[in-house]
């Protein structure tokens, strides 16, 4: 167990916490790693100091804006893939693929998947009763 803080260190180490975690984009154990404190002393004001608790509620939204502000810098840039990626989460672009496939085959299909043999580069050979599981020859 953690040893006991005073009062005083507890409030300079609170707000050396605070400071840190945004320049650390919200990573707790490395603030805490920098700040010199225990998981215990985090966990501990997260449930006895309803202030610390309420700004560390808000550090995901801080390290959402940030990241999202180094997107649109990318996309500011001309980036195709960061803009790619706007499209696609916020605009509602979604890849599609139609296949159309008819067949005039009367009885129902049946598809079996083979593994190919990885150990060698020959290639994937099956056995002639294995194709008479099949039902036809490959």
């Amino acid at each position: 167990m953690a040893r006991k803080m005073s009062i005083a260190m507890t409030k300079k180490k609170k707000k050396e916490f605070l400071e840190n975690i945004k320049k650390n984009h919200g990573l707790i154990q490395a603030t805490i790693d920098q700040v010199g404190i225990s998981r215990f002393y985090y966990d501990k004001w997260l449930k006895e100091d309803p202030i610390f608790n309420e700004a560390c509620e808000n550090l995901p939204r801080i390290t959402k804006d940030y990241v999202e502000s180094k997107l649109f810098q990318l996309i500011e840039e001309g980036d195709k893939t960061s803009i790619i990626f706007f499209l696609k989460c916020k605009g509602g672009y979604v890849e599609t693929q139609h296949i159309k496939q008819e067949t005039t085959y009367v009885k129902p299909l049946r598809i079996n998947i083979i593994q190919p043999q990885l150990e060698s580069n020959e290639p994937l050979k099956i056995e002639e009763k294995e194709q008479k599981k099949l039902g036809h020859k490959l």
